[in-house]
């Protein structure tokens, strides 16, 4: 069902790269700067992208020495894509075998998972002691709570399509519970712009600025 999703959403099409490139080239520098701003064991770090899409949080990635970069994504139109220009792509998590990563990037995917627990446990394995776990998930509780307060019916669009929401409680229940240790959550993320037209970006400004919440994370319990 996911992967049907994916197979038709407009953010895998080829006349829709561009747009969205333009549209997260500032937010995707933000969280390269948010990776590089920590100390790491190793002079060359493994850092995965679960969910990868174009590619263009890797690009950063792929163009320094200290980084061995790959990558998972659904779509096989996208993986074809990145294969043709060198990728280390892969379809899922369980295609990845004996490789262990000082850095994983799970930036809008994680509520994709049919069994979020499992999956949490799956990458902690994958995941070097002491490495680094970044989540990206929409915010949006605080707005499907003033819905329920208020009676006002709020657009589709502006509720996000992530199977799964999540409360800032929720995801700190299930990072903590299965061995991370949640450094730090972000809520305001920088370079966030909207890709849709300008009148729409003007009016859902701030919204789009507050919908979501980056969580820092470590392989251990205690900092």
């Amino acid at each position: 069902m996911v992967k049907e999703r994916f197979d038709i959403a407009s953010y895998v099409s080829e006349d829709a790269e561009d747009r969205y490139s333009n549209a997260r080239k500032l937010y995707f520098c933000n969280l390269f700067k948010i990776v590089e701003s920590y100390r790491y064991d190793t002079a060359v770090k493994a850092v995965l992208d679960v969910g990868c899409s174009y590619g263009h949080l890797m690009d950063l990635f792929l163009v320094q020495d200290n980084y061995a970069v790959y990558d998972i994504e659904i779509n096989e139109f996208l993986r074809k894509k990145l294969r043709d220009k060198d990728y280390k792509i892969f379809e899922s998590l369980q295609n990845i075998m004996e490789t262990k990563f000082d850095i994983i990037l799970m930036i809008d995917c994680l509520y994709y998972f049919e069994n979020q627990v499992d999956t949490i446990n799956y990458v902690r394995e994958n995941l070097n002691e002491n490495g680094l776990l970044i989540i990206r998930v929409t915010n949006r509780a605080w707005l499907a709570n003033l819905v329920t307060k208020t009676g006002f019916r709020v657009p589709y669009i502006l509720m996000g399509d992530s199977k799964y929401p999540y409360t800032y409680k929720e995801m700190n229940i299930l990072l903590g519970s299965n061995g991370f240790y949640v450094e730090k959550v972000i809520f305001k993320e920088k370079g966030k712009i909207s890709h849709y037209s300008k009148i729409y970006f003007i009016c859902n400004l701030w919204l789009y600025q507050q919908n979501g919440a980056i969580y820092i994370c470590w392989n251990h319990l205690c900092c």
